[in-house]
């Protein structure tokens, strides 16, 4: 990994869930939701894409990846979003970078929510270095 890259973990992936919308399905099993996020953009010149990473289990694993892509800087942040979250569920985010030969950053710290009405608009984290 060249040494730029490597350097990812000192940068400050600040992860905000930025709100929750939920809206109930027609069906009386369960209701789906969405989860939005925000970060600090990287500053690596080989950046091809960003992923949110999330599962069920505290601590990981997180089976479950959303490529958010390299979308440009809103506000100077990026922002992505999880869609098809089960409300009332714990779920375990985490996100990363990846460069142009596939490697993959560190996980960020990890923001654990569980989806619902008493869930919070505002989380920030920040990675351990």
């Amino acid at each position: 990994m060249d040494r730029t890259f490597s350097n990812i973990k000192i940068v400050w992936f600040v992860l905000i869930v930025a709100g929750f919308f939920f809206f109930n399905s027609n069906t009386a099993i369960a209701s789906d939701g969405s989860a939005q996020f925000s970060w600090l953009p990287n500053t690596e010149s080989n950046l091809i894409r960003y992923e949110i990473h999330y599962g069920l289990a505290n601590g990981g694993p997180y089976p479950n990846v959303v490529n958010i892509g390299k979308p440009a800087p809103v506000g100077g942040r990026i922002h992505g979003e999880v869609t098809g979250l089960i409300d009332g569920q714990q779920y375990c985010f985490v996100c990363v970078a990846v460069d142009d030969q596939e490697r993959k950053s560190d996980y960020s710290a990890q923001v654990a929510v569980t989806l619902g009405l008493d869930a919070p608009t505002n989380v920030e984290i920040i990675p351990a270095e």
